[in-house]
């Protein structure tokens, strides 16, 4: 199984768009992304993204690349500050390849528990637009423990 975790792309700021959408530079870093990632023949089952503006944008760009087969769904628990653990579990009850869209402490927080089952620490810096790949260590077996496969920034199409 594979676990494909992206963070929204830069928000635009409260005072300019009280819903906190991309900003026109968050468009294009997760156009640039997504498009690579599109080129990578990923066989994504779904997308998944909270109800916060910013997520959904990004969930969609992706989606247009990707072509997720279930489709992009706003979901619950991926606020920044949910509790992890739901979704650990709807992960390791999963055979598919879903995709997160989410925010930061969240993401930070769920890598940390997959990879080394300490959601406290920090694997991973998470800029805007950034999307990670895991992959659960078990052949046929329960997964418990994920390994980074690989990152994709903005940064690196800069």
């Amino acid at each position: 199984m594979k676990l494909y975790l992206a963070r929204h792309g830069i928000a635009k700021p409260k005072e300019e768009d009280p819903s906190r959408g991309l900003t026109e530079q968050g468009i294009r870093d997760v156009d640039k992304v997504a498009s690579f990632v599109g080129n990578m023949g990923l066989n994504i089952e779904g997308i998944f993204h909270s109800d916060k503006t910013r997520a959904a944008q990004t969930a969609t760009v992706f989606a247009h690349y990707l072509r997720p087969t279930l489709g992009v769904h706003e979901t619950d628990e991926l606020y920044p500050n949910d509790d992890i653990d739901v979704w650990v579990n709807r992960i390791l009850c999963s055979d598919d390849d879903p995709m997160i869209v989410g925010h930061l402490p969240y993401l930070n927080r769920l890598v940390a528990k997959l990879v080394v089952q300490d959601g406290s620490k920090q694997l991973i810096d998470f800029q805007p637009g950034t999307i990670v790949c895991l992959e659960d260590g078990c052949l046929g077996e329960a997964a418990e423990n994920f390994s980074v496969k690989w990152l994709l920034s903005p940064a690196l199409f800069a």
